[in-house]
Parts: structure tokens; C-alpha cells; sequence
């Protein structure tokens, strides 16, 4: 069972509403000039695609800046929370391979440039997130902690088939199978330590609640993200 935590409930603020709605806008038009030279069908999918994540990506940039704007400031310890961390580590991932990708593929949309540059950013955001999984797995007990270590050692096979792919060892096949499988797997850890908490009446705060519907929302895009493309792509 999960332990309960003594902690001070994060509020929704008018403010916050204001900066993810800003932030999810400044993230969108990122992805647009990073996409700018894609036309045609691949232009409108990836358009739709980036439509649809903005919203995702600007609740984890925000839950990145509370977290620097209150260690800066000394104020309640953010992130606190199991919903929280899940924010953050969605929100350093995503939107460092997002600038990465602006920087490195503004006006380079021929697979010769994009396909070994795809593979180092991922393997940069990986290391990256690998290191966020360890942290709040030592901060939490039963479920939770056991989320965040499937998290993390998920993020450690990925690390390594993606590093054997680019070393052409291994098939970018592999790779996506773990991918799809690793998906499935942390979105019905991430449900079932929600029904968890439920069942055993903790009191989680809204940022919580938040951080929890983006990585469900996330994973359940990711899953149905096959089926779009070939919808809309004719496959």
C-alpha cells in the first residue's frame, strides 16, 4: 500500500490557468516552425497531431516552472506528490526534446538529416528521463514507487535498444515494440495506483489530479496514434 503523505494541497489559480494556456499556445507555434517546411498531407498531420499535444505539453512546462520558481523562492515544496513528478518528468522530457528538435531540425526535413538526429535527441531525453524516474521512486512506497521504477527501468531499455539502433545493431522494430508494449504498461501501473489511492480514501491535491489525466491522456494518444496516421494518411 502507498503511504500517506503530509503535504499542502496544490490549488488551480486563475494564474496558472493563464500561464499553461500561454504556455501550451508559445509550445504549439514551436512545433509549427519546427514542422514549417512539411506540406500536404504530412503538413496537416503533423498540424493536427501538435494541435492536439499543446495542452499536454503546457501543463508539464508549467509544472516545470513552479517546480524552479519555488526553489528559487523557498516556497512549499513542489513537486510533492505522485501526480506531480509524473507533470514534471512529462514536462523536462517533452519540451527539451521539443527545443532540441526546433534547433537542430528548423528547414531539415530529408530523412538523410532527420533520421540520425532523431535518434541522438532521443537518447538525450531518455538519459533524461531515466534520471527524473529514480528520484520520486525513492520518495514513495507500494504502488506508486512501483510505477516510477517500471518507468525508469522502461526508459533504461529504451535507452539502450535506441543507442543499438543507432549503432545499426539493432531495427527501429525493436525498438517501437517496446515502445508499444512499454506504453500500455505505465498507463495501467499509472490507473491502478489511482484506483489505489481511491480505494484507500488519500488526499491528492488538483495538480495531482492534473499531472495524473496528462499522462493518461498521453498514453492513450501514443496507443491510438497508429490508427490516426492511417486514417488520415489513407493507409
Amino acid at each position: 500500500m502507498c503511504t500517506k503523505l503530509e503535504i499542502k494541497p496544490e490549488r488551480i489559480s486563475i494564474a496558472l490557468l493563464m500561464l499553461w494556456t500561454t504556455m501550451s499556445a508559445v509550445l504549439l507555434a514551436i512545433d509549427r516552425a519546427t514542422n514549417d517546411n512539411w506540406h500536404g498531407q504530412y503538413g496537416l498531420l503533423f498540424q493536427g497531431i501538435a494541435f492536439v499535444f499543446s495542452p499536454l505539453w503546457g501543463a508539464g512546462a508549467v509544472a516545470v516552472l513552479l517546480m524552479l520558481w519555488r526553489f528559487a523562492t523557498g516556497g512549499p515544496t513542489f513537486p510533492s506528490q505522485p501526480g506531480h513528478w509524473l507533470l514534471v518528468i512529462f514536462g523536462i522530457t517533452s519540451t527539451t526534446a521539443m527545443f532540441l528538435r526546433f534547433v537542430v531540425l528548423s528547414g531539415m526535413n530529408t530523412l538523410g538529416l532527420a533520421v540520425p538526429t532523431y535518434a541522438i535527441l532521443r537518447i538525450v531525453t531518455l538519459g533524461v528521463a531515466l534520471v527524473l524516474y529514480i528520484i520520486p521512486m525513492r520518495r514513495f512506497t507500494g504502488c506508486w514507487r512501483a510505477t516510477f521504477a517500471v518507468g525508469g527501468l522502461i526508459g533504461l531499455v529504451l535507452l539502450i535498444s535506441v543507442v543499438l539502433e543507432f549503432w545499426e545493431i539493432s531495427t527501429h522494430f525493436i525498438t517501437y515494440r517496446i515502445e508499444w508494449w512499454a506504453n500500455w504498461l505505465v498507463l495501467g501501473l499509472v490507473a491502478l495506483a489511482v484506483v489505489d489511492d481511491l480505494r484507500n480514501r488519500r488526499q491528492r491535491d488538483n495538480l495531482h489530479a492534473v499531472g495524473v489525466f496528462v499522462r493518461i491522456a498521453f498514453h492513450l494518444l501514443i496507443a491510438a496514434m497508429p490508427l490516426i496516421i492511417s486514417l488520415v494518411m489513407g493507409f
